[in-house]
């Protein structure tokens, strides 16, 4: 007790001093005006690091403010399309509010488009690489992503709104995906179905071939241009010998 109350004193003393220390001609903020400055000042630095130091989805006023949405010298490819994509991932709407992803979400998704970065990019991927990964707010591509997450985060919506983005946005595209079981394949294909039907970019997609686990798209405006989506159950037979 002796030392707290030794503390408090010299601490009171600290703050008797630098009172008498200020400038008498400079007026002091309200403690109310300086608390909440304070405070605000902390959320901005508190939302800037979390923007550079987590893979989160980059808004276009953020890349604003950042400074980093200036285009470069020639027009790549693969900006039209990754921005075509994050756009079309805000606009899916489901006639009464619009879809959002939660934070967790939002990681999630993105490390996803990260991890596509190759696929987007394709041959230009290296000499924008550096611009690219600063506007995205992370530090490499990993195309081998492993994502651990607890039951009901949201795992196959992450996976639908990015795969439904990526049908909308690519002109030709094919892809797979593995579940767990025939269950969970249907689940993940219903979700991704879903979500071209919020989208009025998906809705007017030709459906060619639509079966279970089976998707053919086809632009009504180019024909030639089709999207295939299979969705595979995959086998978890375990033996001990």
């Amino acid at each position: 007790m002796g030392d707290l109350e030794a503390l408090f004193a010299d601490s009171r003393q600290f703050e008797t001093t630098q009172r008498h220390n200020a400038l008498a001609h400079k007026q002091r903020l309200r403690m109310s005006h300086r608390c909440q400055q304070f405070v605000n000042n902390i959320d901005a630095y508190m939302d800037s690091k979390k923007r550079r130091g987590t893979t989160m989805l980059v808004r276009l006023s953020d890349r604003i403010i950042e400074g980093i949405h200036e285009r470069p010298a020639e027009q790549v490819a693969g900006d039209c399309l990754l921005n075509d994509i994050l756009q079309v991932m805000l606009e899916f709407h489901d006639g009464e509010k619009a879809f959002e992803l939660r934070g967790d979400q939002q990681m999630m998704v993105a490390h996803i488009v990260t991890a596509c970065l190759p696929l987007i990019y394709r041959n230009r991927l290296e000499e924008n690489r550096s611009r690219i990964l600063k506007m995205l707010g992370t530090d490499s591509i990993n195309e081998l992503l492993l994502i651990i997450a607890s039951r009901r985060v949201g795992k196959t919506t992450c996976i639908a709104i990015f795969v439904a983005a990526l049908i909308i946005c690519k002109p030709t595209l094919k892809c797979s995906i593995f579940a767990m079981v025939v269950k969970a394949a249907r689940r993940v294909m219903d979700m991704i179905k879903q979500m071209l039907d919020m989208h009025p970019r998906g809705r007017v997609l030709d459906r060619e071939r639509n079966n279970t686990l089976e998707l053919t798209l086809v632009d009504p405006l180019n024909p030639i241009f089709k999207k295939q989506l299979d969705v595979y159950p995959a086998t978890t037979n375990v033996r001990f010998f």
